[in-house]
């Protein structure tokens, strides 16, 4: 698996996120102005094909990062690609925090 980091909401987490927040499950209003700012990170299959996303974000008022909107295919999950999304949102934040 390859990792892809996004400043902003690329077209290819979008439709990850439809297709799983929407189509499966029925949300309706899954995408906000946090996205616009947040980065986004993007998991790529051996075939380059994205498979994953979530979103991490500073919030201020919770003085920490959050990560949200985690989402698999349905057709990858069980493969722990969540497992490997979570340790790629930790590695963006960590070399955030060596940054400041």
């Amino acid at each position: 698996m390859g990792a892809l980091i996004y400043e902003g909401i690329p077209d290819c987490a979008k439709e990850i996120r439809k297709q799983v927040f929407v189509d499966e499950q029925g949300f309706q209003n899954e995408f906000d102005k946090i996205d616009d700012t947040a980065a986004h990170i993007v998991l790529l299959d051996k075939d380059k094909t994205p498979v994953a996303t979530c979103r991490v974000f500073w919030d201020a008022e919770m003085d920490s990062y959050i990560l949200g909107r985690l989402a698999v295919m349905k057709e990858y999950r069980g493969k722990n690609i969540g497992s490997d999304m979570v340790r790629e949102a930790e590695q963006y934040v960590q070399k955030k925090a060596e940054n400041v």
